[in-house]
């Protein structure tokens, strides 16, 4: 390896180290922002160099940058985050980028990192649809189970039994919806929070909706307070 480098990604600039192993030479510095056009434009700076090798860790944004590095014309060597922190041994002092730089390069250089396997561009993109796919259904898994302990807090409850016939599924939903609507839910049950306007939307909403549902005594501003901790106003 004639020149050796290690690149630590941040959402908002990537630290890099480069040492060139024939002159001993070190210089460092960072990529802003961390966008594939300025890693790109930074890497042009080895067009006419040979045998570069680059380190970086597995971490959120390391895709962009190995492929870049690849479509250099350059080795990316990807590092495990594990088992890299493992090599750093006891933390003595805080952990910097410089310090993660350093490190990379050192484990680089004595080749001692442990490095993962870069799968294909397909295989990437198989494993993007599958993770999304798997992240969506435990979102709506979520949500189902939310719904029937919410449901079941009401008095009501959505029985999902398992069915050897997935296409019957729905059709006894549809059936049991239509009783859950007539059933004797609470007005915030059926009336849902402003999602969509922010903070403030949702922080007018409970105090609107708590000024017509309760009140105290003394009918001050603040009953939310005073129902939420269940005594009586005392402003």
């Amino acid at each position: 390896m004639r020149i050796v480098g290690a690149l630590d990604v941040h959402r908002r600039q990537i630290t890099y180290a480069i040492v060139d192993v024939r002159s001993g030479g070190l210089s460092r510095g960072r990529v802003t922002p961390a966008t594939r056009e300025s890693v790109r434009e930074w890497l042009a700076r080895f067009d006419s160099r040979h045998d570069v090798h680059f380190a970086l860790e597995g971490t959120t944004g390391w895709r962009f940058v190995a492929e870049e590095i690849v479509r250099a014309g350059h080795r990316a060597h990807l590092a495990d985050p594990a088992e890299t922190a493992a090599k750093r041994g006891r933390k003595r002092r805080a952990k910097t980028d410089r310090a993660d730089c350093d490190l990379l390069l050192r484990l680089l250089a004595a080749r001692e990192l442990p490095e993962s396997w870069i799968p294909p561009a397909q295989i990437l993109e198989l494993r993007t649809r599958v993770r999304l796919r798997k992240t969506l259904v435990d979102e709506r898994t979520a949500w189902q189970q939310r719904l029937q302990a919410h449901l079941f807090h009401q008095g009501e409850r959505l029985h999902t039994r398992p069915q050897r016939r997935p296409h019957r599924l729905n059709t006894y939903k549809k059936a049991r919806f239509p009783r859950l609507l007539q059933s004797p839910l609470t007005d915030s049950n059926r009336r849902p929070p402003p999602y969509h306007g922010g903070l403030g939307a949702s922080r007018a909403y409970t105090r609107g909706h708590s000024r017509h549902r309760f009140s105290c005594k003394s009918g001050c501003w603040r009953r939310c307070r005073c129902v939420a901790r269940r005594r009586e106003c005392r402003f």
